[in-house]
């Protein structure tokens, strides 16, 4: 009898053992033979890591913004950088310029669409070091002192359990080491879905539906909102309005895909691409 209780007191400890054994000569593998990355967007092995968490086959299928660009909105267009596109000529923005990535359209469109509405949010990571490395780049963009999200109406959140352009705020500033200010900006106004509006009917849209509920945490300080999608620039002038009127110095714009909004530039994208 007491060999029997001796032996079944033995097998947890075998048990801890061989499990033990089993993660070292796991991890011993690990470490000669790394496991390959995949990418996020497509599942596939990356096989040439560029340092991004995207492979080579999805980059290359993403509209990238190149020069020459619109001085305020960021657009690709033909025109001279240093004057404002037909787009921007004689509005009241409030933001001082808008970056973006790319182009919200093809590959870009389907990738945040999948973060946004597809219960994606971990989406969010590889996209931020898009954004982050835009930002690098961009010497007036660099001289910012926090970043701020546009936010979402508590409404909407509870539905998507997440707002994209936090999470996106948040890896950038992992990775710039720039402050994120979370709750620098409220929503206090449902809007609703703005993609089917015109300019006007945005810009009425968005009035009001914004405040900021501590302006100490932006009072003198150079904003970077950040946002996925820059379409009309109606949303951004509106949070920017606000911000400056808390005491913000500045206020530019960072998104990860500005609209098309005239055939004129996707053709005069496509023949540069030529």
């Amino acid at each position: 009898m007491k060999g029997g209780l001796r032996e079944q007191n033995q097998w947890p400890m075998i048990r801890i053992g061989a499990a033990f054994i089993g993660d070292f000569f796991r991890l011993g593998l690990d470490l000669l033979y790394p496991p390959m990355p995949i990418c996020p967007l497509c599942g596939r092995i990356i096989k040439k890591p560029s340092g991004l968490r995207l492979c080579h086959l999805c980059l290359d299928k993403m509209s990238f913004i190149r020069k020459p660009i619109c001085d305020r909105c960021g657009r690709p267009t033909r025109l001279a950088s240093s004057t404002p596109c037909p787009e921007c000529r004689g509005r009241n923005l409030f933001y001082r310029r808008s970056r973006s990535v790319g182009l919200y359209r093809e590959y870009f469109r389907q990738a945040i669409l999948t973060m946004k509405y597809r219960g994606r949010p971990e989406l969010a990571e590889p996209l931020a070091e898009l954004m982050a490395e835009r930002l690098k780049g961009d010497k007036a963009l660099r001289r910012v002192d926090v970043l701020v999200p546009v936010p979402l109406h508590g409404d909407r959140w509870m539905e998507r359990g997440y707002n994209q352009a936090e999470l996106l705020a948040r890896h950038i500033g992992q990775r710039t080491q720039l402050p994120l200010v979370n709750d620098a900006l409220s929503r206090i106004k449902k809007t609703g879905v703005q993609n089917q509006l015109s300019r006007e009917e945005r810009l009425t849209n968005v009035a009001g539906a914004f405040s900021v509920p501590l302006p100490g945490k932006v009072g003198g300080k150079s904003v970077l909102l950040i946002d996925d999608i820059l379409t009309t620039g109606s949303t951004a002038s509106e949070c920017a309005k606000v911000l400056l009127a808390a005491g913000a110095r500045t206020v530019d714009v960072l998104t990860l895909a500005v609209g098309v909004v005239e055939d004129q530039w996707l053709k005069d994208i496509e023949d540069m691409e030529v």
